[in-house]
């Protein structure tokens, strides 16, 4: 499914969300899986610092350079950049013919992580997006989640939705992991080798 698809099939799901709050009412009050809600999550170790993935994820200038919904894929899209990037309010917004529109919004910075607000197209229901970091021996673990509304033609397609977007966010970071390790590589100092 391509990303356009994958998109598109998302508006539905947000338009369909506009469905009365009755009729769309909590599957999870048993612990079963709210239906209602999509979500995808992908997790990945880079070998670098949370410090160093931070000031990359907390800035979306960057964002279009390493996620799967990039320059590359959509070559004549538009992006614009709106506040000071790593800090709650700073915003990303994108028009393109394969990504379509959309928006988000830096919500929370926190020590092992932040959160944000994802908008496609014209809705207003947010989907929520994170990233959360733990150190582990060998660098930083890294878990992208981002859930969402699904109306009652949504849930026909929540597994093609979480499966879709979950594969992008597992693209977007091996690409985040070759850009913070690179950056990791150029900032530490080369051991001198005597040349004698």
């Amino acid at each position: 499914m391509s990303l356009h698809h994958t998109l598109v099939a998302v508006l539905v799901v947000t338009a369909a969300a506009s469905v009365p709050s009755a009729v769309l009412a909590c599957d999870e009050c048993e612990g079963k899986k709210n239906k209602s809600q999509w979500q995808a999550v992908s997790t990945q170790v880079i070998q670098a610092s949370p410090e160093q993935v931070m000031a990359v994820i907390t800035d979306f200038n960057q964002w279009p350079e390493w996620t799967a919904w990039s320059y590359e894929r959509d070559p004549d899209g538009e992006w614009s950049f709106e506040g000071q990037p790593g800090t709650v309010g700073y915003g990303m917004t994108w028009d393109g013919k394969e990504l379509g529109k959309g928006s988000m919004e830096l919500t929370e910075i926190r020590s092992d992580g932040l959160d944000f607000d994802l908008f496609f197209g014209r809705s207003k229901k947010a989907n929520k997006g994170s990233f959360s970091l733990a150190e582990a021996d060998d660098g930083t673990v890294v878990t992208w989640t981002s859930s969402g509304p699904l109306g009652l033609v949504g849930r026909l397609f929540r597994r093609s939705i979480e499966e879709a977007v979950s594969a992008d966010f597992a693209v977007g970071l091996t690409s985040l992991e070759e850009r913070v390790e690179a950056s990791v590589a150029v900032d530490e100092p080369q051991e001198m080798i005597p040349t004698w």
